[in-house]
C-alpha cells in the first residue's frame, strides 16, 4: 500500500494550469514521431481538439480532473437551467461538462487562446449539449457581470493564481444570488515545492502561488458568505483501505496518515483542497429548489373497469401542505409539478408510469388548493386483467412526491378488458 500511495503522490504533483499543460503535451507529442507499431503519431493538442481529459495523452491528469469535477458538482447544488460561472474556465473541459448537465454556463478566463478553444469545444458534439456556453474575457478581481447573476460559481485550480483574494471574495459575493454556492478545488501550501510548478514559473512565466484554503475560507466569512466549508475528500488512491485494516481504521490508531483525521486535514491544506462557500441569504424554496414537498391528494371518478387503449377522466383535489412554491410552467429542465399515475400489477410491479401526466393550471404556493381534471389513457398493448392505478404528484426531473416523505398517493383497482 505504501508503494501505491507513493506512486500516486508522484503523479499528483502535476498541478499546473491548463495552458502550460497544453504546451507541454504538444511538445511531447511532437517529439514522438512514431507509435509502438511504427505508425505516425498525430501531433495534436488535446485541448484544442476538445479531447481533454478523456484521451491517452492526458490519461493520468485527466482521471484526476474528472474526480475533481465530480466532487465539485456534488457540492455546487445547482439544477438544469441554472446560470453558472466557470471561473478560470480555460480551454473548456469544465464548461462543456456543465453545459451537458443543462446549465447556462458563462466561461471566464483572461487567456484569449484558451477561450478560443473553449468556444469551439461545445461545437465538436453539439448533440450532447442541452445547456449553453458563453465565453468572455476577464479576471476574478473584476468580474464583468451584474450583481446577483449566478446560481453557482465553479473554479478548478484558479484561485492559486490570484493575488488580491479579498477582492475576489467581494466580487463572488456580489455576483452570486443569495443562498447560492461557490465551489473550488485548489493545490495547497506545498504547491510551489513541486517540480512541475517551478518549471511552469521559470519556463512559461506562470504566476502560481501557495494557496491556504483555511485562510480563504476564514476570509470568506467576513466578506458576505454565511458558510465556509472544507470537504474531507481525498482522491481515492490515498484512501484505499485493505479489508484486514478496517478494525484498525475504526480504532483511530491507523499508522497511515491519510487514514487519520489529522492526516486528512494535512493533505487537504498542504496539497489538494475542496472548498465551498455559501452566499449570505436564502434561496427561495420552489419546485426547482424544493424545501419540504408535501401534498394532500384526493382522486374521484376512477372506473372499476376500462378497455385497453381507452381513456377516462378523473378529478383530483390537490393541496400544497409543504413550504415550497410549485411551478406549473413546463420546462425541458424540469422543476415543475404535474399530476400523474402509475399502472401496476396487484403485486406492485410497474407497468407504466407515464399515464395521465397533467399540468397544474397555475403556480401553487404553500396552503393553496386546486382541482385538476386528469385524462388517463390505458396503453393499447397492456394485457387484460386486474391492475392498480396509483396517483401522485411529480416534481418533474426531480422526484415523485411519494419518494420524499409523503404517504403513497390514492390507489384504485381497475379491471382492464
Amino acid at each position: 500500500m505504501a508503494s501505491l500511495t507513493t506512486s500516486f503522490r508522484g503523479r499528483e504533483r502535476l498541478r499546473t494550469v491548463s495552458g502550460w499543460l497544453a504546451k507541454r503535451i504538444a511538445v511531447v507529442l511532437a517529439q514522438h514521431k512514431t507509435a509502438s507499431r511504427g505508425a505516425a503519431v498525430e501531433s495534436t493538442d488535446p485541448f484544442a481538439t476538445g479531447k481533454f481529459p478523456l484521451c491517452p495523452a492526458t490519461h493520468d491528469v485527466g482521471i484526476r480532473r474528472l474526480f475533481d469535477l465530480g466532487t465539485l458538482l456534488l457540492m455546487l447544488d445547482c439544477r438544469p437551467g441554472d446560470v453558472v460561472l466557470d471561473l478560470g474556465a480555460g480551454p473548456g473541459f469544465s464548461s462543456e461538462m456543465l453545459a451537458r448537465l443543462g446549465y447556462g454556463v458563462i466561461a471566464l478566463d483572461p487567456d484569449v487562446s484558451s477561450l478560443r478553444h473553449n468556444r469551439r469545444r461545445v461545437t465538436f458534439d453539439a448533440r450532447r449539449i442541452e445547456g449553453s456556453v458563453a465565453v468572455t474575457g476577464g479576471i476574478a478581481e473584476r468580474l464583468p457581470f451584474a450583481s446577483a447573476t449566478f446560481d453557482g460559481v465553479l473554479g478548478m485550480n484558479v484561485l492559486h493564481h490570484v493575488g488580491a483574494m479579498k477582492d475576489v471574495l467581494d466580487e463572488l459575493a456580489r455576483v452570486l444570488k443569495p443562498g447560492c454556492r461557490g465551489v473550488f478545488v485548489e493545490p495547497g501550501l506545498e504547491h510551489l515545492t513541486s517540480t512541475e510548478a517551478q518549471r511552469a514559473i521559470i519556463e512559461h512565466g506562470e504566476d502560481d502561488q501557495a494557496f491556504d484554503v483555511f485562510a480563504f475560507l476564514r476570509a470568506s466569512r467576513e466578506r458576505g458568505f454565511s458558510q465556509a466549508m472544507l470537504s474531507a475528500t481525498l482522491q481515492s488512491a490515498l484512501r484505499l483501505l485493505p479489508i484486514e485494516e478496517v478494525d484498525l481504521y475504526i480504532s483511530g490508531a491507523h499508522p497511515r496518515p491519510h487514514m487519520t483525521p489529522q492526516g486528512v486535514i494535512d493533505e487537504l491544506r498542504q496539497r489538494h483542497a475542496y472548498a465551498m462557500i455559501v452566499r449570505e441569504g436564502a434561496r427561495a424554496k420552489t419546485s426547482r429548489y424544493p424545501g419540504v414537498l408535501r401534498r394532500d391528494l384526493h382522486v374521484s371518478g376512477v372506473p372499476q373497469a376500462c378497455a385497453r387503449g381507452a381513456a377516462f377522466t378523473v378529478h383530483a383535489d390537490v393541496t400544497n401542505t409543504g413550504d415550497t412554491l410549485w411551478y406549473h410552467t413546463p420546462s425541458s429542465m424540469g422543476g415543475f409539478v404535474t399530476l400523474a399515475c402509475k399502472l401496476k400489477t396487484p403485486t406492485g410491479r410497474l407497468v407504466d408510469e407515464g399515464l395521465g401526466r397533467t399540468l397544474l393550471m397555475k403556480d401553487m404556493p404553500p396552503g393553496e388548493a386546486a382541482r385538476v381534471s386528469v385524462m388517463v389513457a390505458l396503453p393499447p398493448t397492456v394485457l387484460s386483467g386486474e391492475y392498480d392505478l396509483e396517483f401522485d404528484l411529480v416534481n418533474e426531473l426531480v422526484c415523485w412526491f411519494a419518494d420524499v416523505g409523503n404517504a403513497p398517493g390514492p390507489s384504485f383497482r381497475i379491471a382492464v378488458t
